[in-house]
């Protein structure tokens, strides 16, 4: 990965390497053979060398990066929380901006776009150019950002340690192929009344685009991927502003695998809008906003709770194997025919399954998606 370019907009600094000033950077990732960018607001108080978490947001269809800065307020939340807020843009031009592959055979999807990958690479770029805390990054999104969001879920676990959705559900392919080889903790708003993508599942609007499920369907997956043991009942929350037409019910799922939690939030009469941001007159086609929770404070709120999640979805921690022997052990993950960590293929080793079950080395590439130990024999 190479960086082609970095566009600094300092705000009361000297420089980009100023400590304690607010930043907005424009920056850009080379990944798979395309140039991809992204935006970084990094809040006043942060110096160089402190470690941070990172909450990337992704932009609705037909939009960018730049509009989901005005359309969350998130920065907002992260000049008073101290965390940087990540604004990556799809690639593929839709309207007067641009979608994400986010595989309901979007228009970046029948271009082959890989959003997946330039997702996952830029918790990398964001480790190694900002010193983001690589176990404390979130993803949220809006629509078809959403969307995008719970594919990353599902592909890409372990990436991210919780994701956030606004108005998006999952299409019905990836309701039954998702099985994340680690959980995540999931937050997710609808409304009853979004004019774009029906809260009780079904088709969307364009014809082309693949069914999705319900609202509830989402929750309920989730709370099985992330092994759930209790379901809260709804709860209606204050109706502080009598005029926003709608109102708030939730309930969390939790007593998860790896203390994740999943939290659904229903905007009773809401739109196709972000919670706690008006919208401009001219956007009133999405429907009312409401005005009594305001999503991006709700869910740096809910991350903030999680870290990475290392245990694989089907293991119970407290039954980890761990093999004892002199020899140095690392742990490698395998996904896909592909082993995460290069080094032991070229030394003499033993290969144990997180519960124990040794296998055998010639057997490697039939393994099953997974984490394993491996002794490096000397």
């Amino acid at each position: 990965m190479s960086r082609l370019l970095v566009i600094v907009f300092v705000l009361f600094c000297g420089s980009v390497k100023s400590a304690y000033c607010q930043r907005d950077i424009l920056d850009s990732v080379l990944v798979d053979g395309r140039m991809r960018t992204f935006t970084v607001h990094i809040p006043a108080g942060i110096s160089p060398d402190q470690t941070v978490p990172a909450v990337v947001l992704l932009h609705g269809a037909g939009r960018t990066m730049t509009d989901m800065v005005s359309f969350t307020e998130m920065n907002t939340v992260s000049d008073a929380e101290k965390f940087i807020v990540v604004y990556p843009q799809a690639i593929t031009p839709l309207f007067s901006g641009y979608v994400w592959a986010d595989g309901r055979n979007t228009e970046a999807d029948q271009a082959g776009v890989n959003d997946v990958l330039f997702l996952s690479s830029l918790v990398d770029s964001l480790v190694e150019r900002y010193n983001v805390d690589d176990s404390r990054c979130y993803l949220g999104g809006y629509s078809n950002g959403g969307f995008m969001a719970v594919r990353m879920a599902c592909e890409a676990s372990g990436r991210y340690a919780a994701i956030g959705m606004v108005g998006a559900s999952m299409d019905v392919d990836l309701f039954v192929s998702c099985k994340p080889l680690f959980p995540t903790a999931v937050i997710a708003f609808f409304g009853t009344f979004d004019p774009g993508v029906p809260y009780d599942g079904g088709p969307m609007p364009n014809p082309e685009s693949k069914h999705i499920v319900a609202f509830d369907s989402l929750a309920n997956k989730w709370s099985a991927i992330n092994r759930c043991s209790t379901a809260g009942s709804f709860e209606y929350l204050d109706d502080v502003n009598l005029e926003d037409e709608s109102i708030v019910v939730q309930r969390s799922f939790t007593d998860c695998a790896c203390s994740t939690s999943v939290r659904q939030v229903i905007i009773d009469g809401g739109g196709h809008t972000w919670p706690g941001v008006p919208v401009p007159d001219e956007m009133s086609y999405l429907g009312a906003v409401n005005m009594d929770m305001n999503a991006s404070v709700e869910m740096w709120s809910f991350f903030r709770q999680f870290s990475r999640c290392d245990v694989p979805t089907a293991v119970d921690s407290d039954k980890i194997f761990r093999p004892k022997t002199r020899s140095p052990i690392i742990s490698m993950v395998y996904h896909r025919g592909t082993v995460e960590s290069t080094a032991i293929l070229t030394r003499a080793i033993r290969v144990w399954t997180i519960v124990g079950e040794e296998v055998s080395a010639q057997a490697m590439t039939a393994m099953p998606d997974g984490l394993y130990f491996v002794h490096l024999q000397d």
